[in-house]
């Protein structure tokens, strides 16, 4: 759908239930929503759920503004599956 997000989650010892907490300092990237290019999302967290030999998933939730238009994008039911 050509929406997506970055944030950064330190998985060094990562376990799941694990939790970040999104704050100004440690923002996820928000790109490909309808007239805002990016934004940062200062408001939500990450959890993992299932981590296995082969992926790490997780759930979020997060709010953020444009930068340029001031517009606000709130992800409310978000998942994530990264390969290892």
């Amino acid at each position: 759908d050509g929406k997506k997000n970055s944030f950064t989650m330190w998985m060094q010892h990562a376990k799941e239930g694990r939790k970040e907490t999104l704050a100004e300092g440690n923002v996820a990237e928000l790109t490909g929503f309808e007239d805002i290019a990016i934004c940062d999302a200062k408001k939500g967290e990450a959890i993992v759920t299932k981590i296995d030999d082969h992926v790490i998933e997780g759930t979020f939730f997060m709010s953020g503004t444009s930068h340029e238009s001031g517009k606000t994008v709130d992800v409310t039911d978000g998942f994530f599956r990264l390969l290892k």
